[in-house]
């Protein structure tokens, strides 16, 4: 409850907004997670499919990662989910996104020290450093950045939706 109360004072509504302009504005969303990271992914893919942006989870061995990073270009946002320590994989994968000219985007609760370095980074600890850190913070992050690119973009994001639940109805009926 602490850290979750502590969150505004380390992550600014202006952030959201950049991240979630961002996204709004990407061709393509890849988002990148390992380990328990991975339940924010699946949530931050499922919501972009549902609005309408194609969306890659970047996911697998290092084979499958690298065949995946092929397809990201210019234009492109990649969301990174990472915590307490970079996974081994992220610098080759930040290296490449670099230089395919797409944006990333860093959720975490420490700055890594990370090269190069994420274009946005939205940081706020998870917990204390000797204690259990659980994913309340970055879900809260997640689901804000979500929220407010639905508020800021309903000109978009609302006919996604509108279509999405049509295909719902069409195949239950």
């Amino acid at each position: 409850m602490d850290s979750l109360s502590a969150l505004r004072k380390h992550v600014q509504q202006s952030q959201i907004d950049q991240v979630a302009d961002a996204l709004a504005r990407a061709k393509r969303v890849h988002v990148y997670a390992r380990g328990n990271a991975g339940v924010l992914a699946e949530l931050m893919v499922r919501r972009m499919r549902r609005f309408g942006i194609p969306t890659t989870e970047l996911s697998g061995d290092t084979r499958d990662l690298a065949e995946k990073t092929l397809q990201i270009a210019r234009g492109d946002v990649v969301v990174i989910f990472a915590f307490r320590k970079a996974p081994t994989t992220l610098p080759t994968l930040l290296k490449s996104v670099r230089g395919a000219e797409a944006t990333t985007v860093l959720v975490t609760d420490t700055l890594h020290m990370l090269t190069p370095t994420p274009d946005l980074v939205l940081s706020a600890p998870r917990g204390t450093t000797d204690g259990f850190a659980s994913l309340t913070v970055p879900m809260a992050v997640t689901n804000a950045v979500v929220l407010t690119m639905a508020a800021r973009h309903a000109h978009t994001v609302l006919p996604a939706l509108d279509r999405l639940d049509s295909l719902i109805n069409s195949f239950e009926e």
